[in-house]
């Protein structure tokens, strides 16, 4: 997995030298898998999506102020770690 990032990124690389990008900067995978998990966790936070119910219940006590209102969920299991709402609940907090 971690070839395939590196052969994406260099391949990003070569097409800003070769002139096919016209980008100052240079998008990595990190980053776009970053903005990609942040616009999907702001889209589930609405009420009218459809994986809003998978969010867990709002923090009933408000003492220091985070990103979102949900409350931090206990990772039991690597899988439940790696899942896409408990990594955004603890990433954006």
């Amino acid at each position: 997995m971690l070839s395939l990032k590196n052969r994406i990124n260099s391949s990003s690389k070569r097409f800003k030298r070769f002139g096919y990008i016209k980008i100052n900067c240079i998008m990595t995978i990190n980053d776009l898998n970053g903005r990609s998990d942040y616009e999907l966790f702001k889209n589930v936070c609405s009420a009218s999506h459809s994986l809003h119910h998978r969010l867990p219940p709002y923090r009933t006590s408000d003492l220091c102020a985070r990103g979102h209102p949900f409350q931090l969920s206990e990772c039991a299991t690597d899988l439940h770690k790696r899942s896409s709402i408990v990594r955004s609940l603890y990433e954006y907090v």
